[in-house]
C-alpha cells in the first residue's frame, strides 16, 4: 500500500491506457501472473519482472515478430524473449551482440531431447497470446519452480512457440531468489517431476 515507484510512473504518464492494479492479498508469483492475464485487455500479454530490464527497442522487435506471425505463423501463441544475464549493470549494446538472425522454433519433441522446454521465466518482454495462456488454465503453482516451463510446454501442444531473434532484455542474476540453496533444490526436484511427466505421455516419449 501507499506510493511505489511503479505507481509514480503510471501517474506521470497520465494515460488511461496505463493502469496500476494491486492485489488485496498476496497471490504468490504464479497467481499474480494469472491475475494479470485476466485483467489484460489486449490480444497479447507481456511480462517484465521487477529485477529484469528491457532493451530500448524491445517492444519494436516484439511488434515486428507479431506482425510477421500474422502472415507466416498464424498459430503463434508464445514468443519467448531472448535475453542475457547480468549481475549489476545492464549494457544493451553488448546484449544486442547476442541476437540471432532467425527465430528459433521451440517444440515438445525438442523438449524431450533437450530435457526442458526452453521457455522458462516469461520476462524481459516474453509475450503470450492471451487466449493460449487461458486455454492451458494458466501457470499452475502445483508444479513448483518450473510452472513457467510447463506453461510453455502446454502451449506448444496447440500453438507455435518461438524464441525471439533479437535480444529483448536482461535477466538480473545477482541476489536473485533462485540462488538460494532451498530454491535450487526445489528446482532439481521439479525438473525430475517434469521429466517423468514428459516421458510418460506417449509410447514414443517413453522410448
Amino acid at each position: 500500500k501507499g506510493e511505489t515507484p511503479a505507481l509514480r510512473i503510471v501517474r506521470e504518464f497520465g494515460d488511461s491506457r496505463v493502469q496500476d492494479y494491486r492485489n488485496e492479498q498476496n497471490l504468490g508469483m504464479f497467481g499474480n501472473w494469472n491475475r494479470g492475464v485476466e485483467l489484460a485487455r489486449g490480444e497479447w500479454v507481456s511480462f517484465l519482472h521487477d529485477d529484469d530490464v528491457h532493451c530500448p527497442d524491445a517492444l519494436d522487435n516484439l511488434g515486428r515478430i507479431i506482425r510477421f506471425a500474422k502472415e507466416k505463423l498464424p498459430r503463434l501463441g508464445y514468443i519467448h524473449a531472448r535475453r542475457v544475464e547480468f549481475s549489476e549493470n545492464f549494457d544493451p549494446e553488448q546484449a544486442k551482440k547476442k541476437s540471432k538472425p532467425w527465430l528459433t522454433r521451440l517444440t515438445r519433441t525438442g523438449a524431450l531431447i533437450r530435457g526442458w522446454s526452453q521457455t522458462g521465466m516469461p520476462s524481459c518482454g516474453t509475450a503470450i497470446l492471451r487466449q493460449a495462456y487461458r486455454e492451458t488454465g494458466g501457470a499452475d503453482s502445483r508444479y513448483g519452480g518450473i510452472a513457467d516451463a510447463i506453461l510453455g510446454y502446454q502451449i506448444m501442444k496447440r500453438y507455435d512457440v518461438v524464441m525471439s531473434d533479437a535480444v529483448f532484455g536482461g535477466y538480473r542474476w545477482l541476489d536473485n531468489e533462485t540462488l538460494r540453496k532451498e530454491t535450487l533444490l526445489d528446482f532439481v526436484e521439479a525438473d525430475l517431476l517434469f521429466a517423468r511427466y514428459r516421458y510418460s505421455l506417449t509410447p514414443w516419449s517413453r522410448l
